[in-house]
């Protein structure tokens, strides 16, 4: 049941992320907001990881697949960060919502649905 509730927490977290980007738009440009969110998690995220994951820290094998990963996630917050700087903020909110409930949903369902030896993972 833990792996379900920080699923769901993250999910809670996430339309305020997209709250904050879709005011932060208004101000400035969508790509200085796609930029201060990389370049705040990578400050946040490399001493935790450090701290953290020090012994597990690998390169990779293969890089290239690592890069193209990397890249279809940039292009991706650039074209959501771009659409929701264009929308009004009722179809916005909107969608979030019914994104939330749906995966919510989803992870409610799929921890009753488990079985016994799935369930003690969680």
């Amino acid at each position: 049941m833990k792996a379900v509730a920080l699923n769901i927490s993250a999910w809670m977290l996430l339309p305020v992320m997209d709250g904050m980007a879709k005011h932060l738009s208004a101000e400035i440009h969508f790509l200085q907001v796609v930029w201060g969110r990389y370049f705040f998690m990578v400050i946040i995220s490399l001493p935790l990881t450090y701290f953290f994951f020090y012994n597990h820290l690998k390169f990779p094998k293969n890089i290239w697949i690592q890069l193209i990963r990397s890249s279809f996630l940039f292009l991706s917050t650039v074209f959501f960060f771009f659409s929701i700087s264009i929308i009004s903020l009722a179809p916005f909110v909107t969608s979030q919502a019914a994104l939330f409930s749906t995966f919510a949903t989803i992870c409610v369902c799929s921890h009753f649905s488990a079985n016994s030896s799935e369930r003690s993972i969680l």
